[in-house]
Formats: C-alpha cells, structure tokens, sequence
C-alpha cells in the first residue's frame, strides 16, 4: 500500500480538517486506482472520486485566492469537490478558475447548502435551470401548506404556489 493510500486511511472519518488530508492524497491517486481503493476501504467510489475532485480543486485554485484556505474549513470538501468535477469537463483557463473561485466565495459568504451550491453552479448558463428550481419549490410548497403549526398566512401563499405551479403544468406538459 502506498503512502497515499495509508494516508487516506489514518484520516479518514475524523474532522473537516483531517478529511482535507484524505482529499489531498486522493488527488493524487490515478483513476484506475479509485475504484479497487474505495472497494477495499468500504466506501462507495463516489466518495473516493469527491475527495479526490476536491483534493484537485483545491490545488488547482489555491494560487489565485489567498482566503480559500478559511473557505474550505468551512464549507467541507463537497463544495471543492463538485467545482473539481466541473473543471475536469471544462476547458482549463483562467477565466474557468476564476468563476470557480467566485462561485466558492458567493457559497462562502452566503452560507450556500451543498445542495443548493450544486444545483447553482452545475446548472448555470441552462435554460431550463428555472424550471428544476420551480419543481424543488413546488415540492417545498406541497410540504409547507399542510405543515402542522406553520403560520396561517404562510400556509396560504405556499398554498397559492401550488396551485399556480400545477395549472402552468397542466398547461406545459414535459
């Protein structure tokens, strides 16, 4: 077993802080090495990928945002990890680095959920972008409008939601 891999193990299922360890000598396996790996640790090999996509990341931003070290102490590896999935199907230039950087700022200072920042950032630029953010709030709303406890007036405008959402789609079917 290599020194990567050793490394990986001895941090793995500790702090945020030691996870980046594991993320870091992740990056370094070759993606051959992936699969067998996870395999062999008992973890699924989306999990070895992540980390290794946000080892990666990290590496390939830190030269261009000084702060990115506190960033990534506080989101966790998953945000790194989806920006290091999208800059391995995207051309490598400094114009991608640097919206990626934005994109973990924005997450950064707005406190963006992991499922929110993915919905963002895989889906900027699509046209029907909207419309996976109207399901998602549909389905919130269905929840919210008989939600026991939640205010009236709450209720209610969920409630409207749901409605308008379900006529458009009766109107626009997929």
């Amino acid at each position: 077993m290599n020194r990567h891999k050793r490394r990986i193990i001895q941090h793995l299922g500790r702090s945020n802080a030691h996870r980046w360890v594991a993320c870091f000598a992740a990056s370094r396996l070759n993606r051959d090495e992936v699969a067998p790996f996870a395999q062999e640790l008992g973890l699924s090999t989306q999990t070895v990928r992540n980390w290794r996509a946000a080892g990666r990341a990290y590496k390939k931003l830190r030269p261009l945002e000084p702060k990115l070290a506190e960033w990534a102490k506080s989101l966790g590896y998953s945000h790194f990890g989806t920006i290091g999935h999208l800059l391995r199907t995207k051309p490598d230039d400094y114009g991608e680095r640097r919206g990626a950087v934005e994109d973990l700022r924005v997450a950064y200072n707005e406190r963006v959920n992991i499922r929110d920042f993915n919905d963002e950032v895989k889906y900027e630029g699509d046209e029907n972008a909207w419309q996976r953010a109207a399901e998602r709030l549909y389905r919130l709303a269905v929840k919210v409008k008989d939600f026991y406890g939640a205010p009236k007036r709450l209720q209610d405008m969920a409630e409207t939601f749901v409605e308008a959402f379900e006529e458009w789609r009766e109107r626009n079917p997929a």
